[in-house]
């Protein structure tokens, strides 16, 4: 299994962990929460290298991976990053993609890139005025399904913002704290959903059990399923390499907000909000409508 990874100012990191600092790396076959003990692994760093490569020979798609950096010895370490799932995307774009995109005759700035694309996805992810506040992955980012919980404020339905995919298991609490019931499938129906194909954004109560409303309270409804988007829509990898793309241009030195950045996908692409491209920010501004908007009465 081949992973990329980023550090930040290893120069740095290499002035406090000593000359040989490392990036180590574990792995846990079957949880994010596991005691990653199946796997592990290092690779020295570089003080003008930001990306490495992890390859674990029997390491394979939806295993989870952390890392971390430490000293050459292995005794000193700082803090392990967030878990991550193998082959699950992190950018709405590939290298590939942009590479295209700007048409370079190589792969010599694919950490760049690489670099570029992280960024401008995290900006889209991050809250608002530029970002949205959710995300456009599936979670979890491979396989299998996660649990939530939901605070209820006495309606008959329940607003998830980030979306859901599919449900297998819907269960209610009648207070805070108290137990659980599993929900019949006929108790309960997706609701508001995106876009054809896109996400649901609410649950609602149908009326058909026991239950009509999800009561207020703190916890009281537990969603088990797939959430977020199941994969990438199309206009999403567009906005994401439009504004990649601009930020490419600009380079270190920056420039105007609003300045003509050349043509891109057929059209000539007007910066603003900080070097947002227009087709970028009209397309995060429909999706956080959509989002945001009206969902059951």
């Amino acid at each position: 299994m081949l992973l990329r990874v980023n550090v930040d100012n290893p120069g740095d990191k290499i002035t406090e962990f000593g000359a040989g600092a490392k990036l180590y790396w574990a792995r846990d076959t079957a949880s994010p929460v596991g005691t990653f003990t199946s796997a592990s692994g290092n690779v020295t760093l570089v003080a003008t290298q930001t990306q490495y490569e992890i390859i674990d020979t029997t390491g394979a798609p939806g295993h989870y991976y952390r890392t971390r950096i430490g000293n050459t010895g292995g005794t000193l370490f700082d803090d392990w990053s967030p878990v991550f799932q193998a082959g699950a995307p992190d950018t709405y774009a590939t290298v590939d993609a942009l590479r295209e995109l700007l048409r370079l005759p190589d792969d010599s700035r694919d950490n760049q890139l690489a670099d570029l694309l992280r960024q401008v996805t995290a900006k889209i992810n991050g809250p608002p005025p530029y970002g949205l506040g959710f995300d456009f992955f599936r979670l979890p980012a491979v396989t299998g399904t996660e649990i939530r919980t939901y605070d209820g404020d006495n309606r008959s339905w329940l607003q998830v913002k980030e979306g859901i995919v599919s449900l297998t298991t819907a269960e209610i609490a009648p207070t805070t704290g108290s137990s659980y019931s599993a929900l019949a499938a006929a108790d309960w129906v997706l609701r508001s959903p995106v876009q054809a194909g896109g996400p649901y954004l609410a649950v609602e109560l149908t009326g058909v059990g026991a239950y009509t409303r999800i009561w207020s309270g703190y916890n009281i409804i537990r969603l088990t399923g797939v959430f977020g988007y199941a994969s990438i829509p199309d206009d999403i990898v567009r906005a994401t390499l439009s504004w990649a793309a601009d930020l490419y241009r600009l380079g270190a030195g920056g420039g105007s907000p609003l300045s003509a950045t050349g043509e891109e996908f057929g059209g000539v692409e007007t910066t603003f909000l900080g070097g947002m491209p227009r087709f970028t920010w009209e397309t995060l501004e429909s999706y956080r409508a959509k989002h945001n908007g009206a969902l059951v009465a």
